[in-house]
């Protein structure tokens, strides 16, 4: 007998499996916060911030995704109003039927970068829409900014915690007046 596959709390769309990776998910809702995430610790450490954000913000549908199953089932714990999705694949195209099936109006990704996210950057870049990368202190190694491709991201300002990380975007090539500490 096959399992019936997990559904999304406000709608009957499935929340896992590889048509939902291709971007054949949906959100009833009318705008969504898109948080994307690695470890459950990326997620724990912004604890405070989504919190602050679900309460100025009541009609805000929240996004999450995650790559390991057992973070996407913490999440649907811990936040069982929010939508939790496995990430989209790689492909430009995917990330932005993402963007337009959910109704994304702000996207936020904790931790370090990944090149699987350079599409999903470049997704929102073309819809105009805001961004934040949220790099948790002590969270390893800064990722390295050729890593993402050859082409830069147009990212207007960088906010570091220290001189190491501004030290490190300015070695990537980004120039000093755009990084605040």
């Amino acid at each position: 007998m096959a399992e019936k596959p997990q559904t999304s709390p406000r709608s009957s769309t499935p929340t896992e499996g590889f048509l939902v990776r291709c971007g054949q998910a949906s959100n009833p809702g009318e705008r969504t916060f898109w948080f994307i995430g690695r470890k459950r610790a990326d997620f724990e450490t912004a604890q405070c911030l989504i919190a602050a954000l679900a309460e100025r913000y009541p009609r805000l549908d929240i996004l999450f995704t995650a790559p390991d199953l057992e973070t996407r089932e913490w999440l649907r714990a811990t936040y069982p109003q929010a939508v939790v999705l496995p990430p989209p694949l790689p492909f430009a195209y995917i990330a932005n039927r993402f963007l337009i099936n959910l109704n994304v109006r702000c996207l936020m990704i904790l931790g370090d970068l990944q090149p699987g996210d350079r599409p999903i950057l470049r997704a929102a870049n073309r819809r105009a829409m805001p961004v934040a990368i949220g790099q948790m202190p002590g969270g390893g190694t800064p990722p390295d900014a050729r890593a993402l491709g050859a082409g830069p991201e147009r990212i207007e300002h960088h906010f570091v915690l220290d001189g190491a990380a501004a030290d490190r975007l300015a070695a990537a090539g980004v120039a000093r007046e755009r990084i605040t500490l």
